[in-house]
């Protein structure tokens, strides 16, 4: 199977996995780094990286995803009926050298912890110590008639109904809900937003309806 035909495979799969979890907007082909939310906020990451050394093997990859997977999930030990935290859809290895990690986490919490990020997803009126590491006096971008938005105003309740994503992650982001305001990232035509270029210690904030 060509590049496309396996990447196109992987939207697929992230695509059936988040039906009926609510709108998200999903690449037909996965091409970079990219992290799907769902309106519960279950995520989808597929991590995009080069595997261009005749030493790299992708099956120990696929091992060593597939037993860190296991280990995390017995560590959280879901209960019966729910689903379990981290479940991996995929380790496939692209023409170009690249290869693709897919994981379906149960939580923003789940993929925090494998991941090794910092990611919110919930209302403003929840979002607490989140907020507080953006601190006051950073502008967002509106995404309609030139609008901007300084971070105080999301601490003083007005927005208290919106949903927001703060995450220091590296990726590009596509969000259940239509987007009003951003930083940290560049704005796509196909609507996710691109926080690859974020500085260290810097946060994405993604403000939605």
């Amino acid at each position: 199977m060509g590049k496309k035909g396996k990447l196109g495979g992987l939207a697929l799969i992230a695509s059936l996995l988040l039906a009926g979890c609510g709108q998200v907007k999903m690449p037909d082909v996965i091409e970079n780094t990219s992290v799907m939310v769902s309106e519960r906020g279950e995520i989808t990451s597929c991590l995009v990286g080069f595997f261009d050394r005749d030493y790299y093997s992708v099956a120990e990859l696929r091992d060593f995803v597939m037993t860190e997977a296991s280990r995390y999930n017995t560590e959280k030990k879901a209960s019966e009926g729910e689903k379990v935290p981290v479940e991996v859809l995929g380790v496939e290895n692209e023409e170009d050298g690249r290869v693709v990690v897919t994981r379906a986490y149960s939580s923003a919490a789940a993929y925090e912890d494998m991941e090794d990020c910092m990611f919110w997803f919930g209302k403003v009126s929840e979002a607490g110590q989140y907020l507080k590491n953006v601190g006051d006096g950073v502008i967002l971008q509106g995404t309609k008639d030139g609008k901007f938005l300084d971070s105080s105003e999301l601490v003083n309740g007005s927005m208290g109904d919106k949903h927001i994503i703060i995450t220091d992650t590296k990726a590009r982001i596509y969000c259940p809900y239509r987007v009003e305001y951003y930083v940290g990232c560049v704005r796509n035509d196909d609507g996710s937003l691109d926080s690859s270029e974020l500085a260290e210690g810097a946060h994405a904030v993604i403000v939605m309806k």
